[in-house]
This record gives C-alpha cells, structure tokens and sequence, in this order.
C-alpha cells in the first residue's frame, strides 16, 4: 500500500486547518469631489472637527459573511477613519480649521457589513455645536 493516499487525508486536514480567512484592508479615504464641491460653497465659514465616539470603541475590523474579516487600513479605530475622512473633505475645501468656534463631532452607533465586502452598513449620528 502506498504512502501518498494514508498521508493525503492529515495533510489535507492541515492545509484546510491552516488556511483561514484572508483579511482584508479598507482603501485609505480619498476626498470625494462632489462633497468638496458642496463645500466649498461655504468657505468664509470654519468648521473644526471633534472626537468621534462609537457605541462598541475602538474597534479596528469587521466581518463580511462572504469574505471574512475587513479592518481599517491603519489599524486606527472607525470612528478615527471617519473622523479623518470628514477633515479630508473639509480641509481641500478651505472649510477646515482646529481652531473654528464651529465643532463637528459624531458617534458610531453601528458598523456591519452585508455578503459582499461593499455593502457597508452604518448608523451615525452627527451634531454641531
């Protein structure tokens, strides 16, 4: 009897043991042009952008049923991805400045993610103040 068919199974099971999901990183934010555009109708006015809290913190990745885990691309939390990605937008506008009586701040309530690594749910809230 030959050696190849009673070490296919065990190795098999090994390779299939140690191939887990893949984990996947989100694209780094790239200003989106229409919101720039929008914004910038309001230069002449700052805003500043504050802390960004979430209802579960400090979470870096999620699940997508059909592809496994997606995490941040710089490990940083969601609410700090979308935090920055609001300064991006408002920066290129000329409507960003640390320093604006006007505050943007927001909270993750939730974060989850359909069968397909696109299909990005979000609950969010925003406020000024």
């Amino acid at each position: 009897m030959s050696y190849i068919p009673r070490l296919a199974v065990p190795v098999l099971a090994v390779a299939v043991a140690l191939t887990g999901c893949s984990t996947y990183a989100a694209q780094r934010y790239s200003i989106a042009p229409a919101n720039v555009a929008v914004l910038r109708t309001f230069r002449g006015q700052a805003v500043n952008v504050g802390q960004f809290t979430a209802a579960k913190p400090d979470r870096t990745e999620i699940t997508c049923r059909a592809a496994g885990p997606t995490k941040t691309p710089d490990g940083e939390s969601f609410e700090e991805y979308f935090r920055k990605a609001f300064i991006a937008d408002l920066d290129i506008a000329e409507v960003y400045s640390a320093a604006a009586p006007v505050t943007l701040t927001g909270r993750l309530d939730a974060i989850d993610m359909g069968y397909r690594v696109d299909d990005l749910i979000l609950k969010r809230q925003e406020s000024l103040s």
